[in-house]
């Protein structure tokens, strides 16, 4: 347990909201059918009601750079987040954190139990993932090297056209793809751009309602030279212009047939110049 008790005392550092939890020493069933924050947490936040559920698999832990918790940049107070693969980077764990109310559901008489939960190697990799998050000032980073990311891909906008909007904070970016002549998305231009940068050993990965969007998620510790060889693999792919056959492609695509959209909400809800949402 003094690993758990270690991560928690982490987690009120870096969580301050938080803080005033007080470890006990609880067996494996109790620490899942207790709450894992005080009520008085929702009287102290200066937020907002509590508002479902919030995944903060992508956008959380100091990625977005100006907040730890991808939430925060919508001003409420969860009634639940959930913590997947970043919580271990690598290490297979996931967390859970609920108000009082919620958590109080599990305590139905029936015996709640995880084949995992509680186990001393997650509570260790969770740990050092935390202290380093600390230690090497990982959000601070992703607000500078996301920052210049954003720069960099406005500053493209001029000479190629089929970039639409740039959205996105810290290490959290994407930008849109479109036909110049109509604005009208290119889900078949975001394709090709993925693929042929995944040939040239840069990843990335298409989102949005039509596909259209060109998402920049890095590992955390992507530096500015990092952002330059994207940068630089981008525009050699850019200025021969997109492919005849693509662009045919984009300009048969109907966004308004509800069949060939998918329903992704990632893009909308990323802020486009410092607004949430558009």
């Amino acid at each position: 347990m003094t690993g758990i008790k270690k991560a928690v005392t982490l987690a009120s550092r870096i969580w301050p909201r938080y803080s005033t939890y007080q470890y006990q020493n609880l067996d494996q069933k109790s620490w899942f059918s207790q709450p894992v924050g005080p009520s008085s947490c929702m009287r102290h936040s200066p937020h907002t009601k509590p508002s479902g559920c919030w995944p903060q698999v992508q956008c959380g832990f100091g990625r977005v750079g100006s907040h730890f918790w991808g939430f925060e940049l919508q001003s409420v107070v969860p009634d639940m987040v959930t913590l997947g693969k970043p919580i271990g980077n690598g290490f297979p764990m996931g967390a859970v954190v609920m108000t009082p109310k919620l958590a109080q559901g599990f305590s139905n008489g029936m015996e709640y139990f995880n084949t995992c939960g509680g186990c001393t190697g997650a509570a260790a990799a969770g740990v050092a993932v935390l202290e380093a998050i600390e230690e090497d000032q990982l959000q601070q980073h992703a607000h500078e090297v996301g920052t210049y990311l954003v720069q960099q891909l406005e500053g493209l906008q001029k000479d190629y056209p089929c970039i639409g909007h740039v959205r996105g904070m810290g290490l959290f970016v994407g930008f849109e793809l479109v036909l110049p002549e109509s604005q009208k998305p290119a889900p078949g231009t975001a394709k090709f751009v993925k693929e042929a940068m995944k040939a040239r050993r840069v990843l990335v990965s298409t989102d949005g309602h039509h596909n259209q969007v060109i998402k920049i998620k890095p590992p955390m510790c992507f530096d500015k030279s990092n952002v330059d060889t994207l940068i630089a693999n981008l525009i050699d792919l850019l200025k021969p212009g997109v492919p005849a056959a693509v662009q045919e492609v984009d300009r048969a695509y109907d966004p308004n047939k509800k069949s060939t959209r998918i329903q992704n909400t990632t893009w909308q809800a990323m802020p486009a110049n410092g607004v949430q949402g558009v």
